[in-house]
């Protein structure tokens, strides 16, 4: 796939801005704004879900990436959002969304999106900082969706870039509980960052084990260890993963219901993470968590990192991605507790 700078793109938007700074990009990083005709939106919303289709069970199903649709011609107020799209079926110059591709594109440039297989067109930081911008065109549906499916990796790799840049900076660079970031490093020879706002629940040398909660949405995030444990297999970690919320949280267990295990990898370490539903022993509640496993060499440990969601009625996947972002900012440090 081509990055694009487009002349007639960028002469746009020199005209419309003159010489002032790009500002940030507007919008969720996980909502993708789609400019397109009314008569072409359940086609395009079909071909971005083959890239864009992963979902959440709460337990109820969440999309993860939003779609959302506005007319072509809204493109100048809407032009700073953060993942911006126009797409466009069919050579009809009377489709708003194919007329705008046009203008933006140039004749050429858009002839060639109809006429041969580069019918996906992306660029970055176009309008504002922090933005993506895909261009999507061809005569038929098909040609779109061949396309979509070969590019599809490459694409979502820069759509979760994006993603887990932001939240990063959302998190990660205000305040952030540093005195308690040293003291598990100095105690426990690990440590991960902890955005300002959250608590320590539990802190247990016996028992192994640092529990932290944060209110307004109710989440948790746990790290447990085993010394000079390695795992052995994936029913070693399947038994770990269902016995740690009963002996750690005490009051959750973590169901069957749409439950996955993959392995992955989380900064230096390969790693098991487990997806699912909680659901509390005592209430009817529940919500989303994922569960790490792995094993590292340095301090000779089988780590366990666990986070939960509660926050009935909201959308939980930004949150989650948080979470996920405080599991990838784990270290350790050579020494003894």
């Amino acid at each position: 796939m081509n990055r694009i700078l487009i002349p007639f793109l960028l002469i746009l938007l020199i005209a419309g801005t003159g010489c002032s700074r790009k500002r940030e990009a507007l919008g969720a990083e996980n909502e993708l704004l789609v400019l397109a005709s009314r008569s072409d939106r359940q086609a395009i919303h079909k071909l971005l879900s083959t890239v864009f289709n992963d979902t959440l069970y709460t337990p109820q199903p969440e999309p993860e990436w939003v779609v959302k649709f506005a007319d072509p011609d809204q493109f100048v107020e809407l032009k700073n959002r953060t993942c911006l799209v126009i797409a466009a079926l069919g050579d009809d110059p009377f489709n708003p969304g194919a007329r705008l591709i046009k203008t933006l594109l140039g004749e050429d440039l858009y002839r060639k999106t109809l006429t041969t297989d580069e019918h996906v067109i992306f660029t970055a930081d176009q309008f504002a900082n922090d933005q993506l911008f895909l261009v999507l065109s061809a005569l038929h549906q098909e040609e779109l969706d061949k396309t979509l499916r070969m590019k599809r990796d490459w694409i979502r790799s820069r759509y979760d870039e994006l993603y887990t840049r932001r939240q990063s900076k959302y998190l990660f660079r205000g305040r952030r509980l540093k005195q308690v970031e040293r003291h598990l490093q100095e105690v426990y020879a690990w440590k991960v960052k902890i955005p300002w706002g959250w608590e320590v629940i539990h802190d247990s040398t016996k028992l192994h084990f640092v529990w932290l909660g944060r209110e307004m949405p109710y989440q948790w995030f746990a790290v447990q260890w085993l010394d000079g444990f390695r795992i052995p297999d994936s029913n070693a970690v399947t038994a770990l993963m269902r016995e740690f919320p009963t002996k750690t949280f005490g009051s959750i267990r973590y169901t069957d219901f749409r439950r996955k295990t993959i392995q992955t990898d989380l900064r230096n370490w390969t790693a098991w993470k487990t997806t699912g539903v909680w659901e509390s022993i005592e209430a009817a509640q529940g919500g989303p968590f994922f569960h790490y496993i792995f094993y590292d060499g340095v301090t000779d440990r089988t780590y366990q990192i666990s986070a939960i969601v509660f926050d009935p009625g909201e959308e939980k996947a930004i949150r989650m991605k948080q979470l996920d972002l405080m599991a990838h900012s784990f270290e350790v440090f050579e020494g003894d507790e």
